[in-house]
């Protein structure tokens, strides 16, 4: 018999032995075992992306460049490089031989770097000293096509498999579809002016053999599997009956067609019609069954995007109504094009109506707090605060985008009730990226666009890895509670504004009349001024009043929301550690009773 000390030692021994057995069966054995804790499973190859990699027909060459001073730079962009090489290892894992990945690592003055440079990857400055460094990939097929990805940039950490996908298909399968673009919108920016394309229009070309449309052409292009009408001028008759003909034969068509224009209005001369796509796309849509009211657009309470306002002389936040930031519930979720992505910014969207017994399939809807607001309102000098205090809610959605469901043999058709959603400054914002200032996606309008190409033109591949980025989750309840909260404020607000303004005119003109005709002011008229001033700081005091219990109700909301976040989990562990204890009280009385 063993003693017990010698027992004691065999068991740790074994233990230890167990211990060293399991990891090298879980090295052998789990080598590709994943667990992936995140909410949008980010980290976890969708299925789309092993579906490309399944339909790889000739084998594809990748050069992965990453300088050792990108691992040596610090925690973020090292860990977001550890990602990408890991990535990179799962895709020739599951490409069957048909992924061959060659690594590189270029130093300065090297063969490496020479080669870096000549594949068009981007030079980072890592460092005080500024070390010269790269992190990119460059994919070639066996018909020396090739795909670039020139910087592994860390805001686009989210979208890693979208871009490695993309660029596997595009070798995989080079002929991109034909898309033709006639738009009178300056998407394709002014070199002159040094103003860039737009990130939409960048991000087409990428995709698709992207072919510009005159407004004097006489027909559209050959072979076009798609075409796109954004905002465009006033057409042809040529080119208007080539683009029924193209739709009634198949083509499939994508229509943004938006009352107030935003975006053209600021490019354009002063004078400019800014609604002048919708009067050329109108007769085009009433053929398509589908209208668009030309004197309104859709303000959306719940949605209404937040600006900086001047409201009683006192510059203040305010919620902008035809500026809308509808979140992904307001997306259809049983379509491709909107499935997956997190939601989308508007200006001054239109709202569709089916006519003629169309029937549409929406895309992108309101909530039932959105009204049309007449497009006077708007157009000059409009009052965000006099708006919300004036807006009044119809209780139904109003549908900014659908698919239109046509004749058989007639094309596929889309119709989004705005053209401003294209336009970098309504869906992007500026970040700053390793010293240089770059625009990063704030929402899903470029997937949008993209996701509607890929499915008008048959290739939804990369549809699941779109959109899986964009993790911004807002406290939704506080922001209902806050949204309903200014909606009851405001009214005053306006009301109490409108005193302050009246009493100042009042004033003014009193005064004024007093220099121009020179005629001394009565007492009566004096008396009436130091009311009016009296009665102005009133108002002013109250309206103060009134903003700062605007403020401070959502500030109590929003601290009342976070203090329950932060003490539920620790308040429910206590709960459940006493459940327990007197559990074990109860058991422990129990046991002399049983016993006896």
């Amino acid at each position: 018999m063993f003693t017990r000390r010698t027992r004691s030692r065999l068991t740790i021994a074994l233990a230890i032995a167990c211990f060293l057995a399991v990891n090298a069966f879980a090295l052998q054995a789990l080598e590709r075992a994943r667990l992936d804790l995140t909410a949008d499973h980010r980290h976890t190859l969708s299925d789309a992306t092993r579906a490309v990699l399944a339909d790889i027909p000739e084998p594809i060459t990748l050069a992965y460049y990453r300088s050792q001073a990108v691992i040596e730079s610090g925690p973020p962009l090292a860990d977001h490089a550890r990602r990408v090489s890991a990535m990179l290892a799962q895709y020739v894992r599951l490409s069957d031989g048909m992924l061959r990945l060659r690594r590189f690592t270029p130093e300065p003055y090297s063969p490496e770097e020479d080669r870096a440079l000549a594949d068009g990857l981007t030079a980072l400055q890592l460092g005080r000293a500024g070390e010269t460094a790269y992190f990119g990939l460059v994919g070639r097929n066996s018909t020396d096509d090739r795909k670039t990805i020139p910087l592994f940039a860390p805001e686009r950490a989210a979208f890693l498999e979208h871009d490695l996908t993309r660029a596997v298909q595009r070798l995989a399968h080079p002929e991109a579809p034909r898309v033709g673009l006639l738009t009178d919108l300056p998407m394709a920016g002014d070199p002159r002016r040094g103003t860039p394309a737009w990130r939409v229009l960048e991000r087409l070309r990428q995709n698709y053999d992207v072919v510009e449309i005159q407004a004097a052409d006489a027909a559209l292009p050959d072979a076009l599997d798609l075409l796109i009408l954004a905002q465009p001028p006033a057409l042809d008759g040529d080119l208007e009956a080539a683009i029924r003909g193209y739709a009634a034969a198949g083509g499939a068509v994508v229509a943004f067609a938006d009352p107030f224009a935003e975006t053209q209005a600021l490019a354009s001369a002063p004078g400019t019609p800014y609604g002048d796509g919708l009067r050329t796309l109108a007769p085009l849509l009433a053929d398509w069954g589908v209208a668009i009211d030309a004197q309104a657009v859709v303000g959306d309470r719940a949605h209404a995007r937040r600006v900086r306002a001047r409201v009683g002389g006192r510059e203040t936040a305010v919620d902008y109504l035809p500026w809308l930031l509808l979140p992904g519930e307001r997306l259809a979720a049983d379509d491709p094009a909107t499935a997956n992505l997190p939601g989308l910014a508007l200006n001054s969207a239109g709202s569709l109506q089916a006519v003629d017994g169309t029937a549409l399939r929406p895309l992108v809807t309101t909530s039932d707090q959105a009204a049309a607001i007449p497009l006077d309102r708007i157009a000059t000098r409009p009052n965000p605060g006099r708006l919300l205090a004036d807006f009044a809610p119809s209780g139904e959605p109003r549908v900014l985008a659908a698919r239109v469901d046509r004749p058989a043999g007639a094309g596929a058709l889309v119709v989004v009730a705005d053209s401003d959603l294209l336009d970098d400054a309504v869906w992007t914002r500026r970040q700053e990226v390793m010293g240089e200032t770059r625009r990063v996606a704030a929402t899903g309008n470029g997937d949008f666009v993209l996701n509607l190409a890929d499915t008008l033109t048959g290739g939804q591949a990369l549809l699941d890895l779109r959109g899986r980025g964009l993790s911004d989750r807002p406290f939704t309840v506080i922001e209902r509670i806050r949204r309903a909260a200014e909606a009851r404020y405001r009214a005053r607000e306006q009301r109490l504004a409108e005193r302050v303004n009246q009493a100042q005119q009042r004033i003014a003109s009193l005064q004024r009349r007093e220099r121009e005709t020179g005629l001394v002011l009565s007492d009566a008229q004096r008396a009436e001024i130091d009311r009016l001033r009296a009665d102005m700081l009133a108002a002013r005091g109250e309206l103060r009043a009134v903003q700062h219990e605007l403020r401070a109700g959502v500030a109590t909301i929003e601290s009342r929301v976070q203090a329950l976040v932060t003490w539920s989990v620790p308040a429910l562990v206590a709960l459940l550690a006493l459940a327990l204890a007197l559990v074990r009280r109860v058991r422990r009385a129990r046991t002399p009773a049983a016993r006896g």
